[in-house]
C-alpha cells in the first residue's frame, strides 16, 4: 500500500517543470494585464477631462444666464471678462479629483486650451473637442493655415520656416524679405506677415504696420 502511494506522488523533475510553466505563463499574462489596466486609467482620464471641460463650460454658461438676468451674485465667477481661469475657481466650478488642470484659456464663451493631468497621464484638448494622450497629436485639418505653412517646413532650412530648439511645438521664419516672400496672408484688412505659429496653441503671431498680436489659426483659407 506504501509503495502505491509513492508511486502517486510528483518527482522533483515534475514539480520543477509545473514551476517553469507558471512562470512563463506569468510572464506572457503580466504586460498583458498591465497593458488592460493602464488603457482603462487612459480611458478613465479623457472620461475625467471631458467631464471637467463640460463643467468648466456649463458653468460659465449658466453664469452668463445669471449675468443676464441681473441675478449674478458676487459668490459666482464672471466668466465673460476671463482669459484663463485659476486653479481655485476651477475648483469653484467642477470637481477636480485627484486631476489637475496645467494650463487653460478661454475664449467665446468657451474653453479653447486645456491640459490636464491624470492617473500619471496628460490629456490635451484639440480644436475638435477631443483630448489627446500624452505625446499624441491633435488631428489637422489638411485646409488648416498652419498645416499648409507646416509645408515649407524642411530639417536642413537655414533660413525660411525653422523649427524652435526649445520648443518643438513653435516655428518661426527666419531672413531677408527677399529670402522669405511666402508667409503673407490678408486679414482683418490689413496685409499680414507671419513670423511664428504654434501648433500646439494652433496660434499664429503676425506682423504688420499694426502692432505685434496674436490670433487663432483659420480652420480654412
Amino acid at each position: 500500500m506504501r509503495g502505491h502511494l509513492l508511486n502517486k506522488a510528483f518527482t522533483l523533475i515534475e514539480l520543477l517543470a509545473v514551476i517553469i510553466i507558471l512562470a512563463i505563463v506569468a510572464l506572457i499574462a503580466t504586460p498583458i494585464i498591465l497593458d488592460v489596466v493602464d488603457d482603462a486609467r487612459s480611458s478613465a482620464g479623457k472620461s475625467e477631462s471631458n467631464m471637467i471641460l463640460n463643467g468648466i463650460n456649463n458653468y460659465c454658461a449658466t453664469s452668463e444666464m445669471k449675468k443676464q438676468m441681473g441675478t449674478l451674485t458676487s459668490e459666482d465667477i464672471d466668466c465673460s471678462n476671463k482669459i484663463s481661469f485659476t486653479e481655485e475657481e476651477i475648483k469653484k466650478m467642477v470637481n477636480l479629483g485627484s486631476a489637475k488642470v496645467k494650463r487653460n484659456s478661454y475664449s467665446g464663451n468657451k474653453l479653447t486650451n486645456l491640459v490636464i493631468e491624470s492617473n500619471n497621464h496628460t490629456y490635451t484638448l484639440c480644436l475638435s473637442g477631443t483630448f489627446v494622450i500624452d505625446d499624441e497629436q491633435c488631428p489637422r485639418n489638411p485646409n488648416s493655415l498652419i498645416n499648409k505653412l507646416l509645408s515649407q517646413y524642411n530639417g536642413s532650412n537655414t533660413v525660411g520656416l525653422l523649427k524652435d530648439t526649445t520648443n518643438s511645438n513653435v516655428y518661426y521664419y527666419k531672413g531677408t524679405n527677399d529670402e522669405v516672400a511666402n508667409n503673407y496672408l490678408w486679414y482683418g484688412g490689413h496685409h499680414w506677415r507671419v513670423i511664428e505659429f504654434d501648433t500646439l496653441a494652433n496660434s499664429l503671431t503676425l506682423i504688420t504696420q499694426q502692432p505685434l498680436t496674436t490670433i487663432r489659426s483659420a480652420n480654412e483659407v
